[in-house]
């Protein structure tokens, strides 16, 4: 899985927290690039197990564990 696929997907968890908690809570968003040349990258990491294909069929799956998210059908 992707960082960034992975970081969307966790983010309902402090959503949560902030709505349950309100102003008791601070939050702070920062960007922090952890996937930065993902054409690259998935070519690489990926040749061997299917490349982009398989990339995609993993993501799908992930997606199906959190009901917040949503996969296009053309992934």
């Amino acid at each position: 899985m992707s960082c960034t696929f992975g970081a969307y997907v966790t983010q309902i968890r402090p959503d949560e927290i902030v709505k349950r908690f309100g102003s008791d809570v601070e939050t702070a968003r920062k960007f922090c690039s952890v996937f930065g040349d993902g054409a690259a990258q998935i070519s690489r990491g990926w040749a061997d197990k299917g490349g982009y294909e398989a990339f995609n069929l993993q993501l799908k799956e992930v997606a199906t564990h959190f009901g917040h998210v949503e996969s296009h059908s053309d992934v």
